[in-house]
């Protein structure tokens, strides 16, 4: 009998610590979204928000941490934490955050240039559907006051203007 024991003892502590490790392998999840202020000004804290709370996350909270800069925060029961950054400064910084490995997802409020594609072989293909992913589009209406003596304009000369 006493061998038995010693050996329960051992299963019993080992069966323990292996509850108490899952216990603390508590799931963290930390997304940094980078890029477009078009995007990352309102529509990216939002959609980090809707993510974390699908994931189970509690206590969703966003703040600004400086100038088209927010921190998405949350928690779950198990103590795991939800940490989303979005910095929307553009959709060229962006490419080079994700480029440095400082950015999780690129928000680019324009379809990458071939040059981008290029440079970013190493990470992946921008133009792959499980890489590229379209979250709206946007919208442009030109008006102009009746007394200005511009009629029309092309699509090239808006896309020029706009250029």
């Amino acid at each position: 009998m006493a061998l038995i024991r010693p050996r329960f003892s051992s299963l019993a502590c080992w069966m323990l610590l292996g509850a108490l490790s899952s216990m603390a392998q508590a799931e963290d999840i930390s997304l940094r979204l980078h890029g477009s202020n078009t995007i990352g000004a309102r529509l990216g804290p939002d959609l980090l928000m809707a993510y974390a709370r699908s994931k189970g996350f509690v206590g969703v909270k966003q703040s600004e941490t400086s100038p088209q800069e927010f921190l998405i925060e949350g928690r779950r029961a198990d103590g795991s934490q939800f940490n989303g950054v979005v910095r929307a400064h553009g959709t060229n910084t962006g490419f080079e955050d994700l480029k440095s490995g400082a950015a999780d997802l690129w928000m680019a409020s324009r379809e990458a240039k071939a040059e981008e594609v290029r440079d970013a072989r190493a990470i992946g293909n921008l133009h792959s559907a499980d890489q590229e992913h379209v979250i709206a589009l946007d919208g442009l209406a030109i008006i102009v006051h009746p007394d200005n003596p511009v009629s029309e304009l092309s699509s090239d000369q808006i896309r020029d203007a706009f250029a």
